[in-house]
Protein backbone atom coordinates (compact mmCIF):
# COMPACT_ATOMS: atom_id res chain seq x y z
CA UNK A 1 0.00 0.00 0.00
CA UNK A 2 1.44 3.42 -1.27
CA UNK A 3 1.11 5.87 1.23
CA UNK A 4 2.12 9.63 0.90
CA UNK A 5 1.77 11.11 4.24
CA UNK A 6 1.46 9.09 8.11
CA UNK A 7 0.05 12.28 10.25
CA UNK A 8 -0.31 11.86 14.11
CA UNK A 9 -2.71 14.06 15.83
CA UNK A 10 -2.19 13.75 19.94
CA UNK A 11 -4.78 15.43 21.61
CA UNK A 12 -2.93 16.34 24.77
CA UNK A 13 -4.00 18.48 27.72
CA UNK A 14 -2.13 21.35 28.10
CA UNK A 15 -0.26 20.37 31.31
CA UNK A 16 0.80 17.42 29.96
CA UNK A 17 3.97 17.81 28.46
CA UNK A 18 5.79 14.99 29.10
CA UNK A 19 8.67 14.25 26.70
CA UNK A 20 9.57 10.73 27.43
CA UNK A 21 5.69 10.20 26.98
CA UNK A 22 6.30 11.61 23.35
CA UNK A 23 8.86 9.73 22.60
CA UNK A 24 7.00 6.92 22.85
CA UNK A 25 4.63 7.91 20.57
CA UNK A 26 7.10 9.02 18.25
CA UNK A 27 9.66 6.28 18.25
CA UNK A 28 8.05 3.30 19.45
CA UNK A 29 3.87 4.14 18.74
CA UNK A 30 4.51 5.57 15.13
CA UNK A 31 6.92 3.23 14.40
CA UNK A 32 5.12 0.37 15.06
CA UNK A 33 1.87 1.07 13.78
CA UNK A 34 3.40 2.10 10.22
CA UNK A 35 4.35 -1.00 10.40
CA UNK A 36 1.57 -2.72 10.97
CA UNK A 37 -0.17 -1.25 8.29
CA UNK A 38 3.25 -2.24 5.85
CA UNK A 39 3.45 1.15 4.72
CA UNK A 40 6.49 3.89 4.31
CA UNK A 41 5.02 7.14 3.92
CA UNK A 42 6.96 10.18 2.36
CA UNK A 43 6.36 12.06 5.52
CA UNK A 44 5.31 11.48 9.06
CA UNK A 45 4.41 14.46 10.72
CA UNK A 46 2.82 14.85 14.69
CA UNK A 47 1.08 17.26 16.32
CA UNK A 48 0.41 17.45 20.08
CA UNK A 49 -2.63 20.02 20.18
CA UNK A 50 -5.23 20.70 23.32
CA UNK A 51 -8.39 19.70 23.09
CA UNK A 52 -9.83 23.62 22.73
CA UNK A 53 -7.64 24.05 19.75
CA UNK A 54 -8.64 20.52 17.65
CA UNK A 55 -11.00 21.91 15.82
CA UNK A 56 -9.50 25.30 14.85
CA UNK A 57 -5.79 23.46 13.44
CA UNK A 58 -8.42 20.96 11.37
CA UNK A 59 -10.76 23.44 10.20
CA UNK A 60 -7.42 24.96 8.51
CA UNK A 61 -5.85 21.72 6.99
CA UNK A 62 -7.08 21.17 3.19
CA UNK A 63 -8.61 17.47 2.55
CA UNK A 64 -6.13 16.05 -0.63
CA UNK A 65 -6.29 13.34 -2.82
CA UNK A 66 -3.18 12.07 -1.46
CA UNK A 67 -3.29 8.80 0.56
CA UNK A 68 -3.30 9.69 4.24
CA UNK A 69 -3.23 8.07 7.39
CA UNK A 70 -4.71 9.60 10.35
CA UNK A 71 -3.53 8.61 13.85
CA UNK A 72 -6.11 10.19 16.14
CA UNK A 73 -4.67 9.87 19.65
CA UNK A 74 -6.47 10.55 22.70
CA UNK A 75 -4.03 11.29 25.92
CA UNK A 76 -6.71 10.60 29.01
CA UNK A 77 -6.60 13.65 31.81
CA UNK A 78 -8.65 14.68 35.06
CA UNK A 79 -10.34 17.37 32.66
CA UNK A 80 -10.92 16.23 28.79
CA UNK A 81 -13.45 12.91 27.54
CA UNK A 82 -12.73 11.24 24.54
CA UNK A 83 -16.37 11.60 23.24
CA UNK A 84 -15.49 15.74 23.24
CA UNK A 85 -13.42 14.87 20.41
CA UNK A 86 -16.05 13.35 18.26
CA UNK A 87 -19.35 15.40 19.36
CA UNK A 88 -17.12 18.51 18.14
CA UNK A 89 -18.91 18.51 14.50
CA UNK A 90 -15.61 20.92 12.73
CA UNK A 91 -13.69 18.03 13.95
CA UNK A 92 -15.76 15.10 12.94
CA UNK A 93 -16.93 16.47 9.55
CA UNK A 94 -12.94 16.90 9.06
CA UNK A 95 -12.87 13.10 9.50
CA UNK A 96 -15.12 12.28 7.68
CA UNK A 97 -14.04 14.37 4.88
CA UNK A 98 -10.36 12.65 5.02
CA UNK A 99 -12.18 9.25 4.37
CA UNK A 100 -14.18 10.13 1.74
CA UNK A 101 -11.52 11.62 -0.44
CA UNK A 102 -9.78 8.54 -1.10
CA UNK A 103 -10.78 4.90 -0.48
CA UNK A 104 -6.98 4.32 0.59
CA UNK A 105 -7.65 6.72 3.32
CA UNK A 106 -7.46 5.61 6.87
CA UNK A 107 -8.39 6.75 10.21
CA UNK A 108 -6.58 5.29 13.64
CA UNK A 109 -8.51 6.37 16.52
CA UNK A 110 -7.23 5.57 20.39
CA UNK A 111 -6.80 6.52 24.24
CA UNK A 112 -3.74 5.71 24.59
CA UNK A 113 -3.14 2.47 26.97
CA UNK A 114 -6.92 2.58 28.10
CA UNK A 115 -9.10 -0.41 27.66
CA UNK A 116 -12.52 1.43 27.37
CA UNK A 117 -14.54 0.17 24.08
CA UNK A 118 -15.16 2.97 21.75
CA UNK A 119 -16.15 0.99 19.35
CA UNK A 120 -20.28 1.81 19.77
CA UNK A 121 -19.57 5.65 19.99
CA UNK A 122 -17.21 5.42 16.94
CA UNK A 123 -19.84 3.77 15.07
CA UNK A 124 -22.71 5.91 16.13
CA UNK A 125 -20.70 9.41 14.53
CA UNK A 126 -19.11 7.52 11.28
CA UNK A 127 -21.48 6.36 8.35
CA UNK A 128 -21.56 3.02 8.17
CA UNK A 129 -19.65 2.95 4.50
CA UNK A 130 -16.74 4.25 5.95
CA UNK A 131 -16.27 1.74 9.09
CA UNK A 132 -13.83 -0.14 6.90
CA UNK A 133 -11.24 2.58 6.82
CA UNK A 134 -11.69 3.65 10.45
CA UNK A 135 -9.58 1.23 13.52
CA UNK A 136 -10.09 1.43 16.87
CA UNK A 137 -6.55 0.78 18.58
CA UNK A 138 -6.92 -0.66 22.46
CA UNK A 139 -5.69 -1.99 25.00
CA UNK A 140 -8.25 -4.26 25.71
CA UNK A 141 -7.80 -7.67 25.06
CA UNK A 142 -11.53 -8.93 24.95
CA UNK A 143 -12.77 -6.94 22.31
CA UNK A 144 -13.81 -9.28 19.39
CA UNK A 145 -13.06 -7.71 15.35
CA UNK A 146 -16.36 -6.36 14.17
CA UNK A 147 -17.63 -3.80 11.97
CA UNK A 148 -14.77 -1.26 13.08
CA UNK A 149 -11.22 -2.87 12.35
CA UNK A 150 -9.87 -3.72 16.03
CA UNK A 151 -6.10 -2.98 16.86
CA UNK A 152 -5.77 -5.09 19.87
CA UNK A 153 -1.88 -3.11 21.61
CA UNK A 154 0.48 -3.83 23.77
CA UNK A 155 1.65 -0.37 24.40
CA UNK A 156 2.07 -0.73 28.07
CA UNK A 157 5.03 -2.60 27.39
CA UNK A 158 7.24 -0.04 25.57
CA UNK A 159 6.00 2.09 27.91
CA UNK A 160 7.00 -0.18 30.98
CA UNK A 161 10.43 -1.00 29.78
CA UNK A 162 10.73 2.52 29.13
CA UNK A 163 10.91 3.11 33.04
CA UNK A 164 12.84 -0.33 33.91
CA UNK A 165 14.85 -1.16 30.73
CA UNK A 166 18.60 -1.68 31.65
CA UNK A 167 17.85 -1.98 35.23
CA UNK A 168 19.36 -5.13 36.86
CA UNK A 169 16.71 -8.03 36.72
CA UNK A 170 19.10 -10.68 38.53
CA UNK A 171 16.92 -12.26 41.40
CA UNK A 172 18.46 -11.50 45.29
CA UNK A 173 17.45 -14.02 48.08
CA UNK A 174 13.78 -14.59 48.20
CA UNK A 175 12.97 -12.56 51.59
CA UNK A 176 8.59 -11.90 50.34
CA UNK A 177 6.14 -14.12 48.89
CA UNK A 178 4.70 -11.95 46.72
CA UNK A 179 4.73 -7.61 45.75
CA UNK A 180 1.71 -6.08 45.26
CA UNK A 181 0.97 -2.70 43.66
CA UNK A 182 -2.38 -0.91 44.52
CA UNK A 183 -2.03 2.56 44.75
CA UNK A 184 -5.49 3.67 43.41
CA UNK A 185 -7.78 1.95 45.53
CA UNK A 186 -10.75 1.52 43.50
CA UNK A 187 -13.46 -1.45 43.85
CA UNK A 188 -11.42 -4.83 42.95
CA UNK A 189 -8.16 -3.16 45.23
CA UNK A 190 -10.42 -3.03 47.94
CA UNK A 191 -11.89 -6.31 48.11
CA UNK A 192 -8.66 -7.82 47.00
CA UNK A 193 -6.60 -6.35 49.21
CA UNK A 194 -8.99 -6.97 52.37
CA UNK A 195 -9.53 -10.81 51.58
CA UNK A 196 -5.23 -10.93 51.55
CA UNK A 197 -5.70 -9.21 55.11
CA UNK A 198 -8.42 -11.74 56.00
CA UNK A 199 -6.59 -14.66 55.33
CA UNK A 200 -3.60 -13.09 57.12
CA UNK A 201 -1.39 -13.29 53.85
CA UNK A 202 -0.51 -9.21 53.77
CA UNK A 203 2.18 -9.47 56.19
CA UNK A 204 4.19 -12.18 54.00
CA UNK A 205 4.73 -9.76 50.98
CA UNK A 206 5.46 -6.35 50.18
CA UNK A 207 2.82 -3.91 48.71
CA UNK A 208 1.49 -0.47 48.03
CA UNK A 209 -2.07 0.49 48.99
CA UNK A 210 -3.02 4.16 48.41
CA UNK A 211 -5.75 6.36 49.13
CA UNK A 212 -9.74 4.79 48.12
CA UNK A 213 -10.99 7.09 45.00
CA UNK A 214 -14.36 8.01 47.49
CA UNK A 215 -13.76 7.63 51.02
CA UNK A 216 -17.39 5.71 51.62
CA UNK A 217 -15.94 3.08 48.78
CA UNK A 218 -16.56 0.04 51.68
CA UNK A 219 -20.32 1.39 51.64
CA UNK A 220 -20.76 1.60 47.97
CA UNK A 221 -19.18 -1.86 47.72
CA UNK A 222 -21.23 -4.30 49.98
CA UNK A 223 -24.35 -1.95 48.63
CA UNK A 224 -23.31 -3.22 45.34
CA UNK A 225 -23.26 -6.91 46.81
CA UNK A 226 -25.87 -6.91 48.87
CA UNK A 227 -27.46 -9.48 47.24
CA UNK A 228 -24.39 -11.71 46.68
CA UNK A 229 -24.17 -15.17 47.99
CA UNK A 230 -20.53 -14.66 49.87
CA UNK A 231 -22.09 -10.60 51.30
CA UNK A 232 -20.96 -12.36 54.52
CA UNK A 233 -17.28 -12.87 53.74
CA UNK A 234 -17.12 -9.25 52.28
CA UNK A 235 -18.28 -7.55 55.91
CA UNK A 236 -16.07 -9.53 57.81
CA UNK A 237 -12.69 -8.70 55.51
CA UNK A 238 -14.02 -5.19 55.60
CA UNK A 239 -14.08 -5.09 58.91
CA UNK A 240 -10.18 -5.12 58.87
CA UNK A 241 -8.06 -1.90 58.18
CA UNK A 242 -5.12 -1.66 55.90
CA UNK A 243 -3.58 1.54 56.43
CA UNK A 244 -1.98 3.49 53.12
CA UNK A 245 1.35 2.81 52.72
CA UNK A 246 3.93 3.65 49.63
CA UNK A 247 7.36 1.24 48.37
CA UNK A 248 9.65 3.94 48.08
CA UNK A 249 9.51 5.54 45.01
CA UNK A 250 6.80 4.06 43.48
CA UNK A 251 4.54 6.55 41.27
CA UNK A 252 5.23 9.88 42.52
CA UNK A 253 5.18 8.18 46.13
CA UNK A 254 7.75 7.66 48.98
CA UNK A 255 6.72 5.77 52.45
CA UNK A 256 5.77 8.82 54.01
CA UNK A 257 4.45 10.92 50.59
CA UNK A 258 6.92 13.57 51.45
CA UNK A 259 8.73 13.92 48.38
CA UNK A 260 6.61 13.78 44.72
CA UNK A 261 8.00 11.92 41.81
CA UNK A 262 5.18 13.18 39.48
CA UNK A 263 6.40 13.42 35.90
CA UNK A 264 3.65 15.61 33.59
CA UNK A 265 0.58 13.96 33.67
CA UNK A 266 -0.27 12.05 36.39
CA UNK A 267 -1.30 8.79 34.61
CA UNK A 268 2.32 8.02 33.48
CA UNK A 269 5.22 7.91 35.81
CA UNK A 270 8.48 7.48 34.29
CA UNK A 271 10.36 7.10 37.48
CA UNK A 272 10.95 4.08 39.81
CA UNK A 273 13.66 4.07 43.09
CA UNK A 274 15.46 1.32 43.80
CA UNK A 275 13.54 -0.17 46.82
CA UNK A 276 10.78 -0.69 44.61
CA UNK A 277 12.48 -2.78 41.73
CA UNK A 278 14.08 -4.39 44.43
CA UNK A 279 10.67 -6.11 45.53
CA UNK A 280 10.29 -7.55 42.51
CA UNK A 281 13.80 -8.97 42.43
CA UNK A 282 13.44 -10.65 46.17
CA UNK A 283 9.67 -11.86 45.77
CA UNK A 284 8.51 -15.11 45.16
CA UNK A 285 5.78 -14.22 42.80
CA UNK A 286 3.80 -11.31 41.96
CA UNK A 287 0.17 -10.26 42.69
CA UNK A 288 -1.16 -7.85 39.70
CA UNK A 289 -4.49 -6.23 40.53
CA UNK A 290 -6.80 -4.61 38.12
CA UNK A 291 -10.16 -2.60 39.04
CA UNK A 292 -12.80 -3.81 36.53
CA UNK A 293 -14.95 -2.73 39.33
CA UNK A 294 -15.11 1.05 40.61
CA UNK A 295 -16.76 4.19 41.81
CA UNK A 296 -18.14 7.23 39.92
CA UNK A 297 -21.01 9.57 41.14
CA UNK A 298 -21.45 7.56 44.57
CA UNK A 299 -22.06 4.06 43.12
CA UNK A 300 -20.09 0.82 42.27
CA UNK A 301 -20.08 -0.26 38.52
CA UNK A 302 -18.40 -3.30 37.51
CA UNK A 303 -16.78 -2.39 33.48
CA UNK A 304 -16.96 -6.40 31.77
CA UNK A 305 -14.38 -7.46 29.24
CA UNK A 306 -12.28 -4.69 29.88
CA UNK A 307 -9.21 -7.03 30.38
CA UNK A 308 -5.81 -4.90 29.70
CA UNK A 309 -2.02 -5.78 29.88
CA UNK A 310 -0.68 -2.96 32.33
CA UNK A 311 2.98 -2.29 33.24
CA UNK A 312 2.18 -4.27 36.50
CA UNK A 313 2.21 -7.74 34.79
CA UNK A 314 5.43 -6.52 32.33
CA UNK A 315 7.00 -5.96 35.53
CA UNK A 316 7.08 -9.39 36.53
CA UNK A 317 7.72 -10.44 32.86
CA UNK A 318 10.94 -8.66 33.19
CA UNK A 319 12.25 -9.56 36.58
CA UNK A 320 11.27 -13.36 35.75
CA UNK A 321 8.76 -13.78 38.46
CA UNK A 322 5.38 -16.02 38.22
CA UNK A 323 2.22 -13.81 38.92
CA UNK A 324 -1.11 -14.59 39.47
CA UNK A 325 -3.60 -12.09 38.28
CA UNK A 326 -7.02 -10.32 39.46
CA UNK A 327 -8.87 -9.19 36.93
CA UNK A 328 -11.67 -9.82 34.45
CA UNK A 329 -12.16 -13.65 33.67
CA UNK A 330 -10.66 -15.18 30.89
CA UNK A 331 -7.78 -12.50 31.11
CA UNK A 332 -4.84 -15.03 31.14
CA UNK A 333 -7.21 -16.92 28.18
CA UNK A 334 -6.72 -13.96 26.49
CA UNK A 335 -3.44 -12.65 26.73
CA UNK A 336 -2.31 -16.07 25.73
CA UNK A 337 -3.89 -16.48 22.81
CA UNK A 338 -3.34 -13.03 21.34
CA UNK A 339 0.26 -12.17 22.26
CA UNK A 340 2.10 -15.53 22.71
CA UNK A 341 2.77 -15.32 26.59
CA UNK A 342 2.42 -18.08 28.72
CA UNK A 343 0.85 -18.83 32.20
CA UNK A 344 2.06 -21.36 34.64
CA UNK A 345 -0.83 -23.88 34.91
CA UNK A 346 -0.02 -26.59 36.47
CA UNK A 347 2.32 -25.03 38.82
CA UNK A 348 -0.16 -22.47 39.69
CA UNK A 349 -3.78 -23.46 39.64
CA UNK A 350 -5.04 -21.20 37.33
CA UNK A 351 -9.12 -22.22 37.12
CA UNK A 352 -9.64 -19.15 38.72
CA UNK A 353 -9.56 -17.57 35.24
CA UNK A 354 -12.73 -19.40 33.58
CA UNK A 355 -14.85 -18.16 37.10
CA UNK A 356 -17.34 -15.74 35.72
CA UNK A 357 -18.23 -14.56 39.09
CA UNK A 358 -15.97 -12.11 40.76
CA UNK A 359 -15.81 -12.71 44.32
CA UNK A 360 -15.62 -16.20 43.46
CA UNK A 361 -12.54 -15.53 41.17
CA UNK A 362 -10.69 -13.41 44.05
CA UNK A 363 -11.46 -16.26 46.25
CA UNK A 364 -10.33 -18.80 44.31
CA UNK A 365 -7.34 -17.16 43.52
CA UNK A 366 -6.47 -16.45 47.12
CA UNK A 367 -6.56 -20.05 48.05
CA UNK A 368 -3.70 -20.20 45.43
CA UNK A 369 -1.38 -17.72 47.29
CA UNK A 370 -2.53 -19.63 50.30
CA UNK A 371 -1.11 -22.86 48.88
CA UNK A 372 1.55 -21.37 47.84
CA UNK A 373 2.90 -19.71 51.03
CA UNK A 374 2.17 -22.36 52.94
CA UNK A 375 4.57 -24.37 50.76
CA UNK A 376 8.29 -25.37 52.77
CA UNK A 377 11.43 -23.17 51.53
CA UNK A 378 12.36 -26.41 49.75
CA UNK A 379 9.38 -26.51 48.07
CA UNK A 380 9.59 -23.20 47.07
CA UNK A 381 12.46 -23.67 45.23
CA UNK A 382 11.06 -26.15 43.71
CA UNK A 383 8.19 -24.12 42.61
CA UNK A 384 10.62 -21.42 41.20
CA UNK A 385 12.55 -24.28 39.25
CA UNK A 386 9.38 -25.65 37.85
CA UNK A 387 8.43 -22.14 36.52
CA UNK A 388 11.64 -21.01 35.49
CA UNK A 389 10.97 -22.00 31.75
CA UNK A 390 7.71 -20.41 31.54
CA UNK A 391 9.39 -17.02 33.05
CA UNK A 392 12.10 -17.19 30.57
CA UNK A 393 9.60 -17.91 27.40
CA UNK A 394 7.42 -14.80 28.79
CA UNK A 395 10.48 -12.45 29.26
CA UNK A 396 11.97 -13.64 25.68
CA UNK A 397 8.52 -13.12 24.04
CA UNK A 398 8.42 -9.26 25.73
CA UNK A 399 11.90 -8.50 24.49
CA UNK A 400 11.17 -9.58 21.01
CA UNK A 401 8.13 -7.75 20.72
CA UNK A 402 9.90 -4.27 21.57
CA UNK A 403 13.17 -5.59 19.68
CA UNK A 404 10.76 -5.56 16.32
CA UNK A 405 8.09 -3.20 17.94
CA UNK A 406 4.97 -5.90 16.85
CA UNK A 407 2.96 -4.04 19.64
CA UNK A 408 -0.25 -4.15 17.52
CA UNK A 409 -2.22 -7.60 16.43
Amino acid sequence: MTVKHFQNIIVANENQKEEDFYYLIENEFTIALKKYFDVYPEYTTTEYISINNLSKNLISKKITKESIIINLGFIRSDKDKFEDILSNKITLKFLIRHLLADPSNKLVISEFMENINYTPLIKNYFPQQLHKQIYFLTSNIDIEQEEINIIHSQLFLPYALKIINNVDNTKLDITNNFQINANAVRGTKLIVMHMLKHFNLLQEGKYSYGKLVTPNLKKLVLNFYKNHKSIDLLRECFEHEIDSTYINNVFGHTSDDSQKLYVGNKYFNFKLGKTYVDTYRKSLLGVVIEDNLTAHNNQCYVVPKTNFVTEKTYYNMYFKNPFIIFNNQHFLKNMKKLFGYKSFSPWIDESYDDIEDDIERYYTAIQELIKIQNMSDNDKKIFLQNVKPICEHNFNIMSETVKHKNYFQ
